[in-house]
């Protein structure tokens, strides 16, 4: 196999060597000098130096005229040199010396492939991906060019060094390894027949990453040997271990596959010639693949479907050679009910499954079923690939379990059919595997076979360091489990806890000396028990000190590997009667408990609450000195727990679209983001960094980064909401990205700016980011301004909106941070009367008629405008937003809707949801303020359905069957029965940049000032008080003043 590095002792280190040497010739390369410095200053130590051997062994293949036996040394050189951890830092002497041979071979190696080609995407019809990858190929050539040519220059210039570093794109490749993921990922769960594509598709991955990482490693090479900014050099070298092995665990599944991702090693041999840089590149990421001919060759075995375990397959004498279950208690020692398997020759897992006198063969005919017969000579319909399957995703079992399929038909897994027969069959999709498809292997001892998981090894250790039946591809007897299992991440996930003391008024932060929170708190909780409300009880936190909340902070971020205990401690020594009430402690000492939730949702709020906290504090990254410039620090190591507790790919997958190129441009800008915070992150953790290095963090951090995504996105939530389209649940799951991507955007930008200054420098881009952050954040106020006052034309995402949903738990939180008001109209209309009017006919009301077969109609106002049947009693829903039910005075009828979407009023003793009715405060012109309010009303139980007159002599209430096309038809007014409209204050914004502490109670984000009609208390069940990540567990109502 190409990729076997046994060593060679029979040809010495300058042998090899020389014949670097009329190998570099060849391609223009005259090293000869080189070589000879090499030779003169060899030690016995560096004479078996592993990275001479590498390439001395890569000669032959890179000459070779197979592409893709060239590419396969491609991966092998570079593998093998980033496995010596450092070879790109010594600047000097022979190491140094063996770096520049290391670069001549991978320019070689880079200039022997054909980009364009080698990454052309076949088997797909998705043009824009094959021109995505065509421009690709043409920015890595490019790229390629202009690193070697500063790299032949031997007398360079810093401006030269530095426009190198302002040039490359260090995330170069990264969207589309991002995108190559989340389409591989698609191919392996979503139901597709052609897991082919698949395969195609991990090959350009591991392509597109090995061109990636050379090009990465050749730039270091190039700032290391003319020895400039050593800062860019380590945090490159950080970043391209980090990205291995996050390759080594998105390709882990072909060590042992879930039942998610089982399909793709139906369709994969090893042994295949498709697929040898695959199989390269996962042994250089020390991936071990299950050879199973140890545990199964040659032995009898009772076939078992996992989950019926009294049963075993077998070869019933009345079965017309079908393979079915039988009851195991029948007679386990009768043979029909044992299988001996035995290994085809040549072949990775894949076995023969015989009878045990070897007579007859266990086979697939075409119409997927499983029979068997005697064969002389067996056919691929005999051939069974055996995979091993993880039952569940942690499993440390006591048994292995295992999947078959069909060489001839690899897509059809076999199962039990849920017939009387139970006959074994093939499915029809391979990537529907459920845990029918999955058996045991028990010997006749009643033994369960248990093979031992297979774990990757570590990336930083040449394999040649180990005898060669240890390595990593064809493991043989006791070693597959002799390979330690690496950390599968980076920080442990805590056990949920929840609050035990946290005040319920987030948005109430104001400090006043002349009575204390618990005062206050006594005060207000008498004030609203008068109006019937409970509020929880939750103490302020002022029993607990700075200094207690300041170790907190410092044991919490130790639990995450960050040690700060002497930054606590210079803190805490340091504090002054002004920064013992720093809001910013308390943020952050409020969020520990969120962070360590085992609740992706509640992490993201107080990820989110970090932000918005911080960013509301004008100037927050500007000192550079002092005990603020510490507590800076405090905010970046939080801002980092939030950053790695988030799953990026899931948080920005997108859900009910069926827009796939727009999923995988997501995928994308997860790795993106990734490799970007992780960049910052290697900057920042370095003591000591020199001007180049901050200048390069500057031109490597992209200041747009999210930014197309956020406009489109944007673009996308303002076409489902006025484009006609009904499915408005999407538009709220659009919503919530947009928050996402917003927070994770703003949290990398921060941590920059804060890079930048607590360094001290290029305080102009400092600045210059802040007010950047500043105008996006007051653009993407106004964005969502809709919610506080929507127009007709944005009142359509509402009628969906419930504020008290789990859904929108990271939707609300972001509003409260950009002091975002909800309008709660349980305060106007709750248990009053009124006549409802539609706005284009004052001169008629809704009513209920006696003759009209219980239809709400619109009746003349001047009838009698006393008349009960024109009057509606408003009843607040309890525990919900802006919820009602609307009643006959005498509270005995009830206006719902029926299926047909007409509305009826009937006498109920337990109103339904078809009986609830949501209220929607809305604009009728965009610049309104008016002497009244409009409002629409829709359905709960069909929440598209909003009510308008129709327009026929009957004039009947009838639900829209549309909830996007709303035009003033749909607009009602409430006038109670002294005549006089009813009118409710518009909520306006509040201020981005005065923290609520800094400003009195009657000035802070949700609550209106001057004359507002409700500032009296609402019942808003969580929404505004209590924290959105406990609201779950408890839905008492909660108050918002």
């Amino acid at each position: 196999m190409p990729y076997t590095r046994k060593k060679d002792t029979s040809v010495s280190t300058e042998e090899k060597l020389k014949e670097i040497v009329k190998f570099c010739a060849e391609f223009g390369y005259k090293i000869l000098n080189l070589i000879e410095h090499i030779v003169e200053n060899l030690s016995e130590t560096l004479d078996e130096l592993p990275i001479i051997n590498i390439l001395w062994k890569s000669i032959e293949g890179l000459k070779s005229e197979d592409k893709k036996t060239r590419f396969v040394h491609f991966i092998q050189i570079l593998g093998g040199v980033l496995a010596l951890i450092g070879i790109a830092v010594p600047p000097v002497c022979i190491v140094a010396e063996c770096v520049s041979l290391v670069v001549y071979f991978l320019k070689i190696a880079f200039h022997r492939t054909d980009l364009k080609e080698s990454l052309k995407p076949v088997l797909t019809n998705n043009d824009a991906f094959v021109h995505e990858l065509a421009g690709l190929a043409e920015r890595l050539d490019t790229t390629e060019n202009f690193i070697n040519q500063i790299d032949v220059q031997e007398h360079v210039g810093e401006t030269t060094l530095q426009y190198l570093i302002s040039r490359v794109d260090i995330h170069i490749a990264v969207d589309q390894l991002g995108n190559l993921k989340s389409r591989i990922y698609s191919l392996m769960t979503g139901g597709q027949d052609n897991l082919q594509m698949c395969l195609h598709l991990l090959t350009l991955f591991v392509r597109i990453s090995t061109l990636r990482h050379s090009l990465l490693f050749r730039f270091m090479a190039c700032l290391r040997l003319k020895e400039y900014s050593p800062g860019i050099v380590t945090a490159l070298e950080k970043c391209i271990e980090k990205e291995r092995l996050s390759n080594q665990s998105f390709l882990q599944f072909f060590s042992l596959p879930s039942l998610k991702t089982a399909a793709v090693l139906t369709v994969f041999d090893p042994l295949h010639e498709n697929v040898v840089e695959l199989v390269a590149y996962m042994k250089e990421l020390r991936l071990p693949l299950h050879d199973l001919k140890e545990e199964l060759h040659d032995r009898n075995f009772l076939i078992k479907p996992l989950r019926k375990p009294s049963m075993v397959l077998g070869r019933p004498l009345l079965s017309v050679r079908s393979i079915r279950a039988m009851e195991e208690s029948s007679d386990v020692c009768n043979v029909r009910a044992r299988f001996r398997f035995i290994a085809v020759d040549g072949e990775f897992n894949l076995f023969y499954i015989r009878s045990p006198d070897l007579k007859e063969y266990m086979y697939m005919k075409a119409n997927s079923y499983c029979k068997y017969d005697v064969m002389s000579t067996p056919n691929e319909s005999a051939m069974w690939r055996v995979i091993r399957v993880k039952e569940t995703d942690n499993e440390e079992e006591t048994h292995s379990c295992f999947i078959f399929c069909n060489k001839k038909w690899p897509d059809k897994i076999i199962f039990i059919e849920n017939t009387s027969k139970e006959k074994a069959k093939g499915r029809k999709d391979a990537t529907m595997i459920g845990h029918e498809c999955l058996f045991t292997l028990t010997t006749l001892e009643d033994r369960p076979v248990r093979i031992p998981i297979l774990r990757p090894g570590d990336l930083t250790v040449e394999p040649e360091d180990c005898p060669e039946e240890k390595t990593r591809l064809i493991p043989t007897g006791d070693c597959q489990i002799s390979i330690p299992k690496p950390s599968s991440g980076i920080f442990t996930e805590m056990p949920e806890t929840y609050f035990e003391n946290r005040t319920k008024r987030p948005y109430s932060r104001k400090k006043d000396t002349s009575f204390s929170t618990e005062e206050k708190l006594k005060e207000i909780g008498k004030f609203f028990a008068e109006f019937g409300y409970k509020i929880l009880n939750h103490e302020e936190d002022t029993s607990v000190s700075t200094e207690e909340k300041l170790k907190e902070i410092g044991k919490f971020c130790a639990e995450f590997g960050y040690k700060i205990l002497n930054l606590i401690e210079h803190i805490v020594e340091n504090l002054s009667e002004t920064l013992h009430e720093l809001s910013i402690i308390n943020i952050l000492w409020k969020s520990i408990e969120g962070l360590r939730s085992e609740d992706k949702k509640t992490r993201f709020v107080h990820f989110i609450q970090i932000l918005g906290g911080v960013l509301a504090l004008n100037g927050i990254a500007v000192p550079p000195v002092g005990i603020v410039a510490e507590c800076v620090f405090l905010v970046v190591y939080f801002l980092k727990i939030a950053f790695h507790r988030t799953d990026l790919k899931e948080s920005l997958k997108p859900v009910l679209t069926n827009d796939d190129a727009f999923v995988h441009e997501l995928a994308g800008l997860a790795e993106r983001l990734d490799t970007t915070e992780f960049f910052i992150n290697q900057i920042d953790v370095q003591e000591h960094v020199d001007e180049a290095t901050l200048q390069g963090l500057i031109s490597y951090v992209d200041i747009l980064i999210a930014v197309d995504q956020l406009g489109n996105l944007k673009s996308r939530i303002y076409s489902l909401m006025t484009g006609g389209q009904d499915n408005l649940q999407m538009c709220l799951h659009l919503l919530t990205l947009f928050v996402r991507i917003s927070t994770l955007r703003h949290s990398l930008l921060f941590r920059f700016m804060a890079c930048l200054r607590l360094k001290e420098y290029s305080l102009g881009t400092v600045t210059a980011l802040e007010k950047c952050i500043e105008t996006e954040r007051l653009n993407n106020q106004s964005f969502l301004q809709f919610f506080s006052l929507p127009s007709l034309k944005t009142a359509a995402v509402l009628t969906v909106f419930d504020p008290l949903h789990e859904n929108v738990v990271e939707l609300v939180a972001y509003m409260k941070e950009l002091r975002l008001p909800l309008h709660d109209l349980k305060e106007e209309l709750h248990d009053r009367n009124f006549l409802i009017k539609p706005l284009r006919k004052p001169s008629m009301v809704l009513g209920r008629p006696f003759l009209s077969f219980r239809s709400i109609r619109a009746m003349k106002e001047s009838t009698d405008v006393c008349n009960a049947q024109v009057r509606f009693r408003f009843i607040a829903v309890d525990g919900e937003f802006n919820l009602f039910y609307i009643r006959s005075p005498d509270l005995k009828e009830y206006m719902y809707m029926k299926a047909n979407s007409y509305c009826k009023y009937d006498e109920m003793y337990r109103p339904n949801e078809s009986a609830m009715w949501r209220v929607i405060r809305v604009k009728e012109t965009d610049n309104e303020e008016g002497t009244h309010s409009c409002f629409i009303f829709c359905n709960k139980k069909w929440p598209d359905k909003i009510i308008f007159i129709e327009n026929t002599s009957k004039e009947k209430a009838k639900g829209r069957e549309d909830a996007t096309i709303i035009g003033h038809e749909c607009l009602f007014t409430l006038t109670p029965l002294e005549d006089r409209l009813v009118r409710i204050p518009i909520l306006r914004p509040g201020d981005l940049t005065v923290e609520p502490e800094d400003c009195p109670e009657e000035k802070t984000r949700l609550i209106p000032t001057g004359d507002c009609q409700i500032s009296i208390p609402k019942p808003s069940s969580g929404i505004f008080t209590e924290m959105p990540e406990t609201y779950f567990e408890n839905r008492t109502k909660a108050i918002v003043t």
